[in-house]
Formats: structure tokens, sequence, C-alpha cells
């Protein structure tokens, strides 16, 4: 026959939270496309029909993402973007997202409301927990039987767990920037909070939020869970600031500045996402008298043009690499950069010489170790992604 279980004293106070968690990825706009119609006509010579014989035709900036005089025919408008989805993340690049803390306590008291905000995460990425059990939703009223709550000692802490580091890897959080908080001057909370590679807690007034931007290199496809812990202090007032009692901090001690009862929270929520490839690398290597020659094919795989910025061999002892690539002409002759569209492949070539007499290393499965390619590029937009190859081996 099943029981309820008696509520031991050690255990954790249940009920909604006071303080909420967003967490948005954070990614470039892109330029809006546009499709410019052209005048009706059915003239073979192309001329726009007159008023006396045709209707009039269809003005060209009606096409437009942003009308303008005289009309741009050009498919790209000067309207930016933002991303209507969570996106790809691929390896190479940096995943960055804000995380905001939000203190979800009304400021006015009021009779306590049953309702509750939802939990809200940034576009695509999955939580693992349960949108009815969040831990990031509070009731509209701020005060409990006459006394308030005062939200103090916020802390944000992030870890990325990876297919290699299931354990997670601690992050380093820092400040919003500007364009992100939406102002050019810290709030007075953000000061308060110091350097935030320090994790201090901060207080949070109602209504008020601290946000801390996170970045991550994916080095690796496959799953990868970002995991954020919020810790703050949960003190109920009087609301004249009288009272008796210590208010604790995260980690023990006691704040004797907050009067009433304190306890402090915790809650931890797990978002998910796919780390796919963005460049394939397929390599093959031909023997020369006194060295080698490595070729390489390099993919788009993503959904997006790309460019390429550099591709270097870092060789191996005792080789010596020499580009054969555009980077090798003359710098008067040089062309610009290669633009890979979606599914494009680029070929690419160095020629390695051994120097002196020195054995070159050999692997496990008796091959040479040549060396290693290190790619870099750009996105339509600027961002900036690295892959570097594991070593490549010439034949026996």
């Amino acid at each position: 026959m099943p029981h309820s279980r008696n509520a031991s004293a050690t255990e954790p106070v249940k009920g909604p939270h006071a303080v909420s968690l967003k967490v948005l990825r954070l990614s470039k706009p892109s330029l809006a496309n546009q499709f410019p119609l052209p005048p009706i006509s059915h003239d073979p010579n192309g001329k726009p029909p007159s008023s006396d014989s045709q209707p009039p035709h269809i003005a060209p900036s009606a096409a437009q993402a942003y009308p303008s005089a005289p009309p741009d025919p050009f498919a790209i408008s000067p309207l930016l973007t933002l991303p209507p989805s969570f996106g790809l993340a691929y390896v190479g690049e940096t995943f960055s997202c804000t995380l905001c803390a939000n203190n979800e306590i009304d400021n006015a008291p009021s009779e306590p409301s049953s309702q509750h905000l939802s939990s809200s995460s940034s576009h695509g990425v999955t939580t693992t927990r349960s949108r009815s059990a969040s831990a990031s939703t509070v009731g509209s009223a701020g005060y409990v039987h006459g006394r308030r709550k005062i939200i103090t000692g916020v802390q944000i802490s992030a870890e990325m767990q990876t297919p290699s580091r299931p354990e997670g890897v601690p992050l380093e959080l820092g400040a919003a920037p500007a364009y992100v908080r939406g102002s050019s001057r810290l709030s007075a909370d953000e000061a308060r909070a110091g350097d935030p590679r320090k994790n201090e807690g901060i207080e949070l007034a109602p209504g008020a939020s601290v946000q801390r931007i996170v970045g991550f290199e994916l080095r690796e496809e496959g799953n990868h869970v970002l995991a954020v812990t919020v810790t703050y202090v949960e003190t109920v007032a009087p609301e004249d600031g009288g009272g008796g009692g210590a208010s604790l901090v995260p980690g023990g001690g006691a704040a004797p500045s907050l009067p009433g009862q304190s306890r402090v929270r915790t809650f931890r929520k797990l978002y998910q996402f796919v780390a796919q490839q963005l460049l394939g690398v397929r390599t093959k290597a031909g023997a020369l008298k006194r060295g080698w020659v490595l070729e390489a094919q390099l993919e788009n795989l993503g959904d997006g043009a790309m460019s390429l910025e550099t591709v270097d061999l870092n060789p191996k002892s005792p080789f010596r690499a020499q580009s054969l690539n555009w980077d090798s002409l003359p710098l008067d002759t040089q062309t610009h950069c290669p633009i890979l569209k979606p599914h494009d492949v680029m070929q690419v070539m160095f020629k390695l010489e051994k120097e002196g007499n020195e054995e070159p290393e050999v692997g496990a499965d008796g091959r040479p170790i040549l060396g290693q390619l290190a790619i870099q590029w750009r996105s339509a937009m600027g961002d900036k992604g690295m892959l570097v190859t594991g070593s490549l081996s010439g034949k026996r």
C-alpha cells in the first residue's frame, strides 16, 4: 500500500523559486534577401508597356525588403535579420550564450497567485528537465503574510558536458556587453558585483536581473549539455525592515545586515544541443624522392557560405612544408580568399621536404607522421572558426 514519507528536517523546503533563469544563444544576424520583380511587359525588346495599351506595371520597389528610390535590383538588402531559431552548432566555432537571472518578485504587496510564469530558454535549446516542474517560476506576489522577500547572494555558475568530458568543463563567466544589456552602463547591482570571474553574490531588487556571458570552443561533434546552476539567499522580512535573525550566505556564514528568516536556495537546469562538422577534410599523401606531397579536399558541410582565411600545414620534424595554394603566390597576384558554398569542395596541396639525415617519427601503424592541418575560416557575417586535424601520415 503506498504511503507518503515524512519530510526530514534536513530536506530542502520545496516551493516556487523567486529567481528565474533564461539562457539565450548569441549569434550574429544575417542580411535580409529581397526578390526584385521585373516590370510587366509583352514587348520583345523588354520595353515597359505604355499606359494607353497596358495596365500600369508593378513598381519594382514593391518586392524589396526595404523599398527605396531608385529601386535596387541587388538581391541582398541593407536590413539585418535575426536568427529565427536556435540554428546549428558547428565544430570549430565558439558557442556563446547569455545567462540571465531575474528577480521575479513583485514590488508591491498582493495576494498570492496560483499562476506561475512559464520557463523560457533559447530557441531550439532543449531542456532536459520537465517544464511542469520548472525551478524558474514564482507567483506574482512578493509578500508572504505581510512580510516581503529580499533576494541576495545571487550566484551563477555554468559548465559544459561534452562527449569526452561527461563530468563537465567549468566555464568562465564574463560581464554582458552593452549591446546585450541594452545599456552602456552597468546596473547598480552589477557594479557592486565586481569582477564576474570571482562569481560574487549580489543583491537583486524586485524586477532586476543580472546577465553573464559564457563562451565555449566546440572541438568535437556530438551531444553537448550546458549545465547552469543558480544559487541565492531568500530572506523573508517585515515590510518595515524590522525583526530578528541572521541572513545566510551561500557556502555558510551569516549576514546580520538582513533581518528575518533566510534560506539558501539553488536550482540547476540543463540545456542540450548537438555539434556538427562544418568542414569535411579528406587527405592523401604521395611519396617523393626526399619527401611527400600531401593533398587535402575541404568540403563545406554547413548550410551557409564560408570564406577560407588560411590553410596551413604544421609539419613534423624533420620535414619542411611548402604551400602550393593561392597564398603561395606573390602578393600582387593573389586573389581573394576562396569562398565555399554549401557542399562545395576545394583541393589544397603541400610539398614536404626532408631536412638533414634525421628519420621521421613513425606512428603505431608504422607509417611516418607528416604533420597537422590548421584551417581558419569565417562565415558570411564574420563568425570565426578554426579546425586542427589529427596527425597525418604517409604511406609505408
